[in-house]
């Protein structure tokens, strides 16, 4: 059983069952269309967007998340199309309203990022959006530290604001979240609107 899945079986729904603040936001800017979640987890950020009418793919690496995902979006009564995928494999064979990565694209390696993250950005429909969140250096060495077991690569300050230059930025934010171990996690969070096709 992989890191992840034993993750997901240990700590099922450690999120609880509530979106991110950051996945609310999407609804000031889109209230329908088709939405991708690259790395999903769970499922609470897209099961939150099926219930207001979005249609979701959502990806990820542990079947024992999806799996989770799939339980809780039959109990809330929506469907959901999710994949078993590492979010590398995805073809992006079809475009988007809205592309959502929170807490993900940090698992690519750095020098994938910015060919990655073109790709979403060609996969997303002329005025829609894309809605990302990354750990950055702002992060304290320590935890990072620990962090790299899992692959994580910390994004550069500001460096996930400057792929998206040539869009309409209509949010972001980059913060320190303390941890209960007093240990910061440096965030870099941006919604971006495709205002040309490429």
């Amino acid at each position: 059983m992989s890191d992840y899945n034993k993750f997901y079986k240990a700590n099922k729904y450690n999120r609880g069952y509530e979106p991110n603040e950051l996945v609310k936001d999407i609804l000031k800017y889109k209230n329908q269309g088709k939405v991708l979640d690259l790395g999903c987890g769970e499922g609470q950020d897209i099961i939150f967007l099926a219930e207001k009418g979005f249609e979701t793919i959502g990806i990820d690496l542990s079947n024992q998340a999806i799996d989770n995902l799939i339980k809780l979006a039959n109990k809330r009564n929506v469907e959901v199309d999710a994949r078993v995928m590492n979010i590398t494999e995805y073809n992006f064979s079809e475009k988007f309203d809205v592309i959502l990565s929170e807490a993900s694209l940090h698992f690519l390696k750095e020098e994938e990022r910015e060919d990655y993250i073109h790709k979403i950005k060609n996969s997303t429909n002329k005025n829609g959006i894309n809605v990302l969140g990354v750990f950055d250096e702002g992060t304290s060495d320590e935890l990072y530290e620990g962090m790299t077991h899992w692959g994580i690569s910390l994004f550069r300050h500001n460096e996930l604001f400057e792929y998206y230059s040539d869009w309409e930025i209509l949010s972001k934010k980059s913060f320190e979240a303390a941890m209960d171990n007093g240990y910061k996690r440096g965030i870099s969070q941006v919604i971006a609107r495709k205002i040309n096709e490429e």
